[in-house]
């Protein structure tokens, strides 16, 4: 007996908020605009100060937002945010010793709470420091 293929109508799930990535950045490197205010990127790059992926399992228990989103800060590896706004704001932190010149000078995506986001894209938004030292301390 063969099965004709025809006979059968196969819908393949098109759904564009599974994958949905929403990347931010600061006034001077943005693309556009969203509906809220916030400056944002079309794609990643050096630029990209934060992002919000949806529908990707948190690794922390604690981080359950109601909408799936997981959200990321670029910051150092001892945890300090990135301030884009002042040219040394990571730089002076790190000490110069051989193993962090070669291992801790680069930024990463940090995953952090919903809360600490917001304050960080507020931030980058307004470019008031206060914003960021409060999402600093929350991350510490």
């Amino acid at each position: 007996m063969k099965i004709d293929k025809s006979e059968f109508h196969i819908q393949h799930n098109t759904n564009q908020a599974v994958g949905e990535v929403r990347l931010y950045t600061n006034k001077s490197s943005q693309d556009y605009i969203d509906e809220v205010g916030y400056y944002r990127l079309s794609t990643e790059g050096e630029k990209l100060y934060a992002k919000a992926v949806k529908n990707k399992q948190s690794k922390s228990l604690t981080n359950k937002s109601p909408l799936g989103f997981t959200y990321y800060v670029k910051a150092d590896p001892n945890k300090n945010l990135y301030d884009p706004t002042d040219l040394h704001s990571i730089e002076p932190k790190i000490k110069k010793s051989f193993l962090n010149k070669i291992c801790k000078t680069e930024l990463r995506l940090l995953e952090v709470s919903e809360s600490i986001f917001n304050k960080y894209i507020t931030f980058l938004k307004t470019e008031n420091a206060q914003w960021l030292v409060d999402a600093q301390r929350e991350v510490k």
